[in-house]
């Protein structure tokens, strides 16, 4: 898993290859970590990387140093998984040439050449490509079954990811300020260095103790939130389908470039979708957040991921 993630570019690709590698070890597949240092990489990876990079996480363009470094490791990868913007079609191309293994790459966009089979669930049908939203990597705790929703929803959750460099969690605690009519109770998901960026917790202190903050949550718990919450207020991204999953009714805000295409499905899907963040807040305090019926969102896609995997291997042999 060539994957990096943190407090400057967010955890959502790391989300999604733990997914991912969830579903591979489930199988008895071997899976390594090739990744940047960052504080908070371990509660994904669930220990340190096999393969420590040089480097703070960033989308810049990946070195072809890194194929020398992937290609020297033994034993040799069936697979290698890369998810991130800076894996150009060379550094694509020559991985597959040094390291023998086959890529697959998650490439949102669907604009880079020479991978074995591209994962873009939110996009049209393309050769070599898994597309559609079945296919899209959401942990397995985000499961109704494991994690049934409550009969009685309360309270709104906020969560815009690792980095939010919109500022929209300060946005909407400062529309939330403005309101004459506050939840019952507000969580707030923002890590300690999103807070002392946005100055999160004076705010928070000043709203009273109906709004909380948690620094971190699991997968396990984050599910158990979506599903007792009465709404949720989140980033255009997996965030968003993890919510629809455990059947919290969501009001999205559609931010950077590359939550398009995940929009643009929701957008179908009926959710509530904006770029300005007063809106988005005055959409859930007016209850105009959108649910969708249980199982038209699932937590699969990372099952058919391996399935496609290691069926294209078998039919190699």
């Amino acid at each position: 898993m060539r994957v990096d993630g943190g407090s400057a570019i967010g955890w959502g690709h790391l989300s999604r290859c733990a997914a991912l590698a969830s579903a591979l070890e489930a199988r008895d597949v071997t899976v390594s970590w090739a990744c940047r240092a960052q504080e908070g990489l371990v509660n994904f990876t669930r220990r340190e990387p096999e393969i420590a990079l040089p480097g703070l996480p960033s989308f810049d363009a990946l070195p072809m140093s890194e194929v020398d470094r992937l290609a020297s490791e033994e034993p040799r990868f069936d697979w290698i998984v890369v998810d991130h913007y800076g894996a150009s079609s060379a550094y694509v191309d020559a991985l597959r040439a040094r390291t023998g293994a086959r890529v697959l790459l998650m490439d949102d966009h669907q604009v880079r050449a020479g991978a074995d089979l591209r994962l873009a669930p939110m996009q049209g049908e393309a050769l070599d490509t898994l597309s559609g939203p079945e296919y899209l990597l959401m942990r397995g705790c985000f499961d109704p079954v494991l994690c049934p929703p409550a009969p009685e929803r309360s309270g709104v959750l906020i969560c815009f990811g690792g980095a939010d460099l919109a500022g929209d969690t300060r946005g909407a605690l400062l529309a939330l300020r403005g309101s004459t009519k506050l939840p019952e109770t507000v969580t707030v998901i923002a890590s300690d260095v999103l807070a002392e960026r946005q100055g999160l917790d004076a705010l928070i202190e000043e709203l009273g103790p109906r709004v909380e903050r948690l620094s971190w949550v699991d997968g396990p718990e984050l599910a158990g939130r979506f599903a007792r919450g009465a709404s949720a207020l989140v980033s255009s991204s997996v965030l968003a389908f993890e919510a629809l999953a455990m059947g919290a009714p969501v009001v999205a805000i559609e931010r950077v470039d590359n939550q398009r295409y995940h929009a643009a499905t929701l957008r179908r899907l009926g959710v509530p979708l904006v770029q300005e963040i007063g809106e988005a807040v005055r959409l859930v305090l007016n209850q105009h957040a959108v649910g969708l019926p249980l199982g038209q969102i699932d937590a699969g896609g990372a099952d058919r991921v391996v399935t496609r995997m290691l069926g294209e291997e078998e039919r190699s042999r």
